[in-house]
């Protein structure tokens, strides 16, 4: 992977929280300090999520690490695509990331069960504009595609595309406010799509 892309952000993003101009492409001590304050900020960079990507590759092949799914996500991902309900990621992670994950997860490959993936090349996860720009890269009208999410930020953007939305409420997810607890349909687990949908 080329350093380019964090090189040329660097740059951009010189003096904002700490981030410091890189000199060169030599100058790693910059680009390592630049990278940790992005870290520490949760910045949601899609030249970091590559980096992050490509980082996690080597511990997904090497099996030192396997993706996090809970225990319905394989049967729910099995049944959709039995009945031929495509199923979509939008993650802030990359594209390559999201698929080392889905396919070295806990519950094995699951990469035959999904359709596509998007990240934040359609835009950022708390602007409406992503959500369009997905709806028109599917094809579809918004209000025919369903978001689940865990973050309000995300459930209100989607919305404000047009499309339907459910929170994803699970133990150990940041807590959500009651305002957009009582805007949006509140699911435990995906087999509660069955009852919803």
């Amino acid at each position: 992977m080329s350093c380019f892309p964090l090189v040329d952000l660097s740059n951009q993003e010189a003096t904002k929280d700490g981030i410091k101009k890189v000199g060169s492409l030599e100058d790693w001590e910059t680009l390592a300090s630049n990278v940790k304050v992005w870290i520490q900020n949760d910045r949601k960079l899609k030249p970091l999520k590559d980096l992050q990507g490509f980082m996690w590759e080597d511990a997904y092949l090497n099996g030192k690490v396997l993706g996090h799914v809970y225990p319905e996500v394989k049967f729910i991902l099995n049944d959709f695509k039995h009945i031929e309900i495509p199923v979509f990621i939008y993650s802030s992670g990359s594209v390559h990331a999201q698929k080392l994950l889905f396919s070295h997860s806990v519950g094995g490959d699951l990469t035959p069960f999904i359709s596509g993936y998007f990240d934040t090349s359609v835009g950022p996860k708390t602007d409406a504009s992503s959500y369009k720009n997905i709806a028109n890269q599917l094809n579809l009208p918004p209000k025919d595609i369903l978001f689940l999410t865990d973050v309000g930020k995300e459930a209100i953007a989607a919305s404000d595309a047009g499309m339907r939305v459910h929170l994803v409420v699970r133990e150990g997810n940041a807590p959500l406010c009651n305002d957009i607890m009582e805007r949006f349909k509140t699911i435990n687990c995906l087999e509660a799509l069955v009852c919803h949908e």
